[in-house]
């Protein structure tokens, strides 16, 4: 960078703007590269994310970095005797929950927690001792980062159900109906997740310093936005 802006200035090109802007340019292509190649090394669709939503509280926070790699996923297995590509959950297990209406800025809400999965009469608690992954959303352009909390392991592969840690937001599992006591519902992913969708595993955190980009972005969309 330095060489290019001295070329420039004894070419009579000196002008602060453009320095600045090459600057600029430069460091975020330097940035690019050093991401790729960090998650190539590490094995994962990408080396690092920014959290933007609660879902994973009080594990992961808003503005939280998330260090990411290959995925190697552990959670409670699951033997399933058949096909289990593009099913939906409640088509294959028996969901035991729990209901209670409960008030929220937005009225009266359904709090239906799931507590456990019930296959062939044998009971699978729901917990969070499984590991964090991310995986996209087949509903929206949205990566999603969850707990895996169950491993299907099935004859055409293995599948993951995932879910939020944010008890008082994530109610259910993302592959099932949100009910909000109105009748509305929404899903963050249709089916059952394969194996080999999932893009990354989460590693470690560097808690609140993606706070600057999330602070960065919604200042310039505000101006924009007007």
């Amino acid at each position: 960078m330095d060489m290019l802006v001295a070329y420039l200035h004894k070419k009579g090109i000196n002008y602060k703007a453009l320095d600045i802007s090459i600057y600029i340019i430069f460091s975020l292509i330097l940035a690019f590269v050093v991401l790729q190649l960090l998650a190539l090394i590490l094995g994962g669709d990408e080396a690092m994310m920014i959290v933007v939503s609660p879902s994973m509280i009080d594990k992961l926070f808003i503005g939280d970095i998330v260090v990411l790699k290959g995925p190697n996923i552990n959670a409670l297995e699951i033997p399933f005797d058949g096909n289990l590509k593009n099913k939906y959950i409640e088509g294959v297990f028996q969901l035991n929950h729990s209901e209670e209406i409960i008030s929220t800025d937005k009225g009266l809400v359904k709090k239906i927690s799931i507590e456990s999965l019930t296959l062939n009469d044998i009971n699978y608690p729901v917990t969070k001792n499984g590991d964090i992954i991310v995986y996209q959303s087949d509903t929206s352009s949205r990566k999603i980062i969850h707990r895996a909390i169950f491993k299907l392991v099935a004859d055409d592969g293995n599948f993951f159900i995932t879910k939020g840690d944010n008890e008082e937001t994530n109610f259910y599992f993302d592959q099932e109906k949100l009910y909000d006591g109105k009748g509305n519902s929404g899903r963050i992913t249709n089916y059952l997740i394969p194996e080999d969708e999932v893009l990354s595993e989460y590693w470690f955190k560097i808690p609140k310093v993606g706070l600057i980009k999330i602070w960065i972005f919604d200042f310039v969309g505000s101006i924009f936005g007007r």
